[in-house]
């Protein structure tokens, strides 16, 4: 008799599931300590496999992925790598969803089916250009006017890095006007290489390679194109701006100015004091952070470093340090030398283009004070003439300022408007 039921059971829910397909569009509400925001979801097939991106308007993020969407048309039950579960229900989709840019818990999500997808304001279509021997494919986002266009080039923070951070930032320029190319990061997403044999030399011929490309586009005017950077981007814009290039201006946001070593102090003292690490912990933590920079430096010392760390393991430093292993590999230190020796300064004296500078109050991965008052103090020795900056109450490396309420954060007043406005009185439509 259970047997029949269970049997039953299956045809019904699969019946559910075939009259209500998963394929499409669907819109409604992720709640997040009791402050609902409007979420996205659309469910496409690619090459006989699903695919589902996601969208929160309120985080300026667009066209997320899901890794590893499944769809059980026998129970409804969506799962996928680790971002989002779920389960389809008649026209339903409810689920937990782990957002980009968010610590802490999933938030809920329920979805109802849109009957007509949405339309977009801009133009999207898949590029690729080369670099360094590597193709590098992306998206050029256009106004939806025909005509060329003023254009940016959208460059990574450190990490893994694809486009899809970038696409709600890219329909945003190009709705007030703008182009922008966004791309993959080499070794993410589509694009061939590996970021974690790249140095700061070669990061910063991919971004000119990038200007170059976009250059040449129809869409394009080819005397405005630009690089917008965010976070490690702010050392990749300073070191380009001093190589040979045809970049015309840019804008630098969170990044850049300090030393790469003096950011990274940073962030450990950070993550130290959030761990309410003791003042002897903290010491010792430091000087195993001294003797790893060493090794970045050098290449020498990464046994010593290792073994540290393992007898080390569960005492308080290390649990505060919060590492457990060393990085980079003996095989990738030469490409990562530059994280312990590099000085932005004598580059950003030999930029002369336009330079907007935007820094975040609460930055807890970059001193923004101290990076803001050396790109000024550089700018002002090369003689730059078009340099506007602005510090941003309260709002955090990404520039989200948080809630009231444990609810959602939301982007700092003025953060694209800040940019448009800029990019309207000095680079022009």
């Amino acid at each position: 008799m259970k047997a029949i039921v269970s049997f039953v059971l299956t045809l019904l829910l699969a019946g559910i599931a075939e009259a209500a397909p998963i394929e499409g569009f669907w819109s409604g509400m992720a709640v997040r300590g009791g402050d609902a925001t409007p979420v996205t979801l659309h469910i496409e097939r690619e090459r006989g496999a699903l695919v589902a991106h996601y969208n929160i308007p309120a985080l300026s993020l667009a066209g997320m992925p899901l890794a590893k969407f499944t769809f059980d048309p026998a129970t409804g039950a969506i799962t996928t790598s680790r971002l989002f579960n779920g389960r389809l229900l008649e026209d339903a989709i409810t689920g937990e969803l782990h957002p980009a840019l968010l610590h802490g818990p999933p938030v809920k999500v329920q979805l109802r089916r849109e009957a007509h997808p949405p339309s977009l304001a801009t133009r999207e279509r898949r590029v690729e250009f080369k670099s360094r021997g590597n193709i590098l494919r992306g998206l050029l986002v256009t106004p939806r006017r025909h005509g060329r266009h003023p254009a940016l080039v959208s460059l990574h923070g450190s990490g893994p890095s694809t486009r899809w951070l970038a696409l709600d930032r890219a329909r945003r320029f190009a709705e007030a006007g703008y182009a922008m190319l966004i791309f993959d990061k080499p070794g993410s997403g589509e694009s061939h290489g590996d970021w974690t044999m790249t140095s700061l030399d070669e990061m910063a011929q991919d971004a000119i390679a990038a200007v170059d490309f976009v250059r040449a586009q129809p869409e394009v005017v080819p005397g405005k194109v630009g690089v917008w950077g965010h976070s490690q981007a702010g050392w990749v814009i300073s070191r380009a701006a001093a190589m040979p290039n045809d970049i015309a201006f840019a804008i630098v946001l969170a990044g850049g100015g300090a030393t790469s070593r003096e950011v990274e102090d940073y962030g450990y003292l950070v993550r130290l004091k959030h761990a309410n690490a003791s003042a002897g912990a903290t010491a010792k933590a430091m000087s195993w952070v001294n003797r790893y920079f060493e090794y970045v430096r050098s290449g020498e010392g990464y046994a010593e470093l290792t073994g540290t760390l393992k007898n080390a393991a569960g005492e308080e430093w290390v649990k505060a340090l919060g590492i457990d292993t060393v990085y980079p590999t003996p095989e990738q230190q030469p490409k990562w030398q530059w994280v312990a020796t590099y000085d932005p300064m004598a580059d950003i004296r030999r930029i002369r283009i336009p330079v907007l500078l935007l820094f975040a109050e609460k930055d807890e991965s970059s001193p923004s004070e101290r990076s803001l008052a050396r790109w000024r103090e550089g700018l002002a020795q090369a003689g730059t003439r078009s340099v506007e900056w602005k510090m941003f109450a309260d709002a955090e490396h990404h520039f989200l300022t948080p809630p009231h309420t444990g609810g959602w954060p939301s982007l700092a007043a003025g953060y694209y408007e800040t940019q448009i406005d800029w990019l309207t009185r000095v680079v022009g439509r």
